[in-house]
């Protein structure tokens, strides 16, 4: 009979008694180590976080998201590490994949277990679900890099499962707190990293500093690939910001793939709509349905723009 494996999850957190409890509850009894690290709460994040574990470390914020994300995964002492921000829930549906998964993982040998595991992320608010390294097996680290956008190191092997994560605000998060730990990248880094370009000029534009925003736009307008193109457009787009979604929609590379390029033309018709230019929207559309004729999105969206082009007739002849 296979051994049980270990689980420990990981957060960081700060002032976040409006979701820390129901991010707990959602995870109960999938873990065997919950190690929280408190960056400055001033609300009644500590006590409800030691409610659940006496793993609460407070520490200082030093204004990098990879450097404290690696003070938490520092105290696990289980097979793998999974991370969580407070404000992300696992339906109950999902977390019995999750306690398979952790018995799958055990019968396995451990020289044959994935390092990293890639689970779906469904964020509203960034444009929808995406992929994201979400555990990994313990080792001597680091395992984080970045002081915002901060990313995992990659180790192969590779699992990608569908236990699906729901990222589900409650407070709109301090905006700028991510522009100030922006602003003290050196640009020359950046030049380098047209991705994380691009999430610093996302970051400005939705914090309402849009000169700074146009400063990081130039930097990764050349480099950056179709993916982060929609994810960007995908998220503006949410947040009503229909030009600056249609940016990036037009930035589009050569690089996209044709289930890429429809998304993206998809989000075209999102933004034009939103500006109200609905014969672009409608040229759009007519891509996607040049490459995916039998689209149900396309061909609903037909319709329901054709009815916008006659009632714009129809006000225009009064």
């Amino acid at each position: 009979m296979a051994s049980a494996l270990s689980l420990c999850i990981c957060m960081i957190v700060r002032n976040e008694e409006a979701v820390l409890e129901r991010c707990l509850e959602s995870v109960k009894g999938v873990y065997d180590q919950l190690v929280i690290v408190d960056t400055g709460s001033q609300d009644a994040t500590v006590s409800i976080a030691r409610r659940y574990t006496r793993e609460v470390y407070c520490e200082e914020w030093e204004n990098d998201f990879g450097k404290a994300r690696n003070s938490s995964f520092s105290h696990a002492r289980c097979d793998y590490i999974l991370y969580l921000d407070a404000d992300d829930v696992l339906p109950d549906e999902e977390r019995e994949k999750l306690l398979q998964l952790k018995k799958t993982l055990a019968a396995m040998p451990e020289s044959q277990r994935p390092r990293t595991i890639l689970m779906p992320y469904d964020v509203p608010e960034a444009g929808g679900i995406s992929f994201r390294q979400r555990m990994v097996a313990r080792h001597e680290g680091p395992y984080w890099q970045g002081a915002i956008h901060e990313c995992m190191f990659y180790e192969e092997p590779v699992l990608q499962t569908d236990i699906l994560f729901l990222h589900r605000k409650l407070v709109p998060p301090p905006k700028e707190r991510n522009c100030s730990i922006i602003r003290s990248i050196p640009r020359g880094n950046l030049r380098q990293n047209p991705w994380l370009c691009a999430q610093c000029c996302l970051d400005m534009v939705l914090a309402g500093h849009e000169e700074e925003a146009e400063e990081y736009f130039a930097l990764c307008a050349s480099g950056v690939e179709a993916q982060t193109c929609l994810q960007l457009a995908s998220t503006l787009n949410h947040h009503k910001l229909w030009a600056q979604a249609l940016r990036w929609v037009k930035l589009m590379g050569t690089d996209a793939d044709e289930a890429l390029t429809i998304a993206l033309y998809q989000q075209g018709v999102k933004a034009c709509v939103g500006l109200g230019r609905l014969e672009e929207a409608v040229e759009y559309n007519e891509k996607v349905l040049g490459l995916s004729p039998e689209n149900r999105a396309a061909r609903i969206n037909r319709i329901f723009l054709e009815t916008k082009r006659k009632e714009a007739a129809s006000w225009e002849s009064r």
